[in-house]
């Protein structure tokens, strides 16, 4: 379901942030930034914007880059062909940029998930501006490619942040399957739930943010059940390269 150009949760705890990280999200520096131009995204079925096609389901890993489980989760994509899109939080970033990169080589799709893992609803005007751009901002230097889009944490977004995220290039997106895999569960409740997902709809999933054993061991089963039902499993989210000789990123 769309509402307000945005698709449709849980607390999780959140790392000390460095020096450094506190000086590139710092509302006093980057509110006076001025907003860099709306990136145009690519327009291929594999990484359109805002939604994958109806024949096609798209799989979203919140919370990363993680140093135990977010290249097993890569390796296993590898196995079966598989691209994804990973919105990642930037203080992660900081700390483990060779995983973000590592994201970018195998081919998937990268976009911010905030610095702090913050409720961006609970912010004013200027935090909300830095913690956006800053996490955009880390997400580029890394990668040199300018993000197209975000999630907000907890899914917490009202028409302030969208509008917010808007005048930085960046589309909200939501999800339609929640796998609420930050629970543990149980593998089989996760590949089942994840498994189910529609023609045309986004599964929530994590790669950071905890124990994510759980989702690795049910990665497999959930692509497996996907492909079964003649469904594709595509990326969303395409970046624009920042070097414009270089031209669009394509998946």
């Amino acid at each position: 379901m769309v509402i307000g150009g945005t698709w449709f949760l849980r607390p999780e705890p959140t790392v000390a942030v460095s020096a450094e990280l506190a000086d590139v999200g710092s509302p006093v520096v980057l509110a006076a930034r001025a907003a860099p131009p709306a990136p145009q995204p690519v327009t291929t079925p594999e990484s359109a914007l805002p939604a994958p096609a109806p024949d096609a389901v798209a799989l979203t890993f919140d919370d990363g880059p993680h140093p135990e489980f977010t290249i097993p989760i890569l390796d296993i994509l590898d196995r079966y062909g598989v691209k994804a899109t990973f919105f990642v939080l930037g203080e992660n970033v900081e700390q483990h940029p060779e995983i973000l990169a590592e994201i970018l080589r195998r081919g998937h799709s990268i976009a911010p998930h905030s610095i702090h893992h913050d409720e961006l609803t609970k912010m004013d005007d200027a935090r909300l501006h830095a913690e956006l751009l800053g996490a955009s901002e880390i997400v580029k230097r890394v990668t040199n490619q300018q993000p197209t889009c975000h999630r907000p944490p907890y899914g917490s977004h009202d028409a302030r942040t969208d509008a917010a995220a808007s005048g930085l290039g960046l589309s909200t997106i939501m999800w339609q399957v929640d796998t609420n895999d930050w629970r543990k569960p149980g593998a089989g409740r996760i590949a089942t739930t994840a498994g189910g997902a529609a023609g045309g709809q986004i599964v929530l999933m994590h790669d950071g943010g905890g124990d994510r054993s759980q989702t690795v061991a049910a990665l497999p089963g959930i692509i497996e059940s996907i492909r079964s039902r003649g469904l594709r499993i595509v990326p969303i989210c395409a970046n624009v390269r920042a070097a414009p000789v270089s031209g669009p990123a394509r998946f």
